[in-house]
């Protein structure tokens, strides 16, 4: 049995790692050349997607485009390769010939790393189709990814993107679900503490991620209810949310309610405490396995 920590075994998937990413960032320039009117994603999108840095990214912009006869802007310099038919399969890939001496010692046909590596690859690829769809899914229609570009790019199936893009969605509904109790819940909180006349000292140390302005406390004070509504009132949707959150009944809250003046002129008192991408991960698994 391999030992996969050797920093032999190591050095050597890192490498393919990279040749990976290089190809990804290799067919998005393809595409971005020889699609009409196609909007791929941008330069911050594979950096975040591929963990690059603007750095490589453009080397590798200006060394693919020069190779193609396009400026690294995607001008087109002379006659190319680009006036004939050729399949995304046949883009030529990175040529990684200057890679360190030592990996000479790993036996790349060895089953057994042959098999590690594989497996570190392919999660490589459905990360970076995850993020993505993930970024995409934030963006315009117009600007939409399909499927189809990202698994081209990724070397997937469409059926293996599909799967990641519930995924995501999966996802989505759980950020946006999550993120709103917590701001129901901090708001509720806030209202109660106020209800009950505690002091500005103990909800400052209650809330002490948060800069609570003296004349707005003061205003929150006056009127618990409708500024509780008021916070939540650009952020939630459902009715429901609002009631259950609350506590409060259909009538009250129509009541309290805000005009549109009101709301425009309001500045929230509490951000959004954001859900982590590990956060996310762990809850998608905790249901994956509470559905089997």
């Amino acid at each position: 049995m391999i030992d996969r920590k050797d920093p032999e075994i190591q050095r050597y998937l890192e490498e393919e790692l990279q040749k990976q990413k290089e190809m990804i960032v290799v067919r998005i320039i393809w595409q971005n050349l020889t699609k009409p009117h196609f909007i791929g994603p941008t330069q911050e999108d594979v950096k975040y997607a591929t963990g690059l840095s603007k750095e490589e990214i453009r080397k590798i912009v200006a060394k693919y485009c020069r190779k193609l006869g396009y400026t690294s802007v995607g001008q087109k310099e002379s006659n190319s390769i680009f006036g004939k038919k050729i399949p995304g399969a046949e883009v030529e890939e990175p040529n990684n010939a200057a890679t360190n001496i030592e990996n000479d010692t790993v036996d790349k046909k060895n089953p057994e790393i042959k098999e590690y590596v594989d497996e570190e690859l392919k999660k490589q690829k459905e990360r970076i189709a995850e993020r993505l769809i993930w970024l995409d899914m934030w963006k315009s229609l117009l600007t939409s990814l399909s499927n189809e570009d990202i698994a081209y790019w990724v070397d997937l199936s469409e059926e293996e993107i599909e799967k990641i893009d519930k995924k995501c969605r999966w996802k989505l509904r759980y950020k946006v679900r999550c993120e709103q109790d917590r701001l129901i819940e901090k708001v509720e909180r806030f209202r109660q503490m106020l209800k009950n006349a505690a002091s500005d000292d103990a909800i400052k140390e209650e809330f002490v991620d948060t800069h609570i302005d003296p004349e707005i406390l003061k205003a929150w004070r006056k009127n618990p209810d409708k500024y509780a509504v008021m916070e939540l009132a650009s952020r939630v949707s459902l009715k429901s949310d609002f009631l259950d959150g609350l506590h409060i009944r259909e009538d009250e809250f129509l009541t309290l309610y805000p005009t549109d003046a009101e709301l425009h002129a309001y500045h929230p008192v509490f951000k959004t405490e954001k859900v982590s991408d590990e956060e996310l991960e762990e809850a998608y698994q905790k249901e994956e396995r509470e559905q089997v």
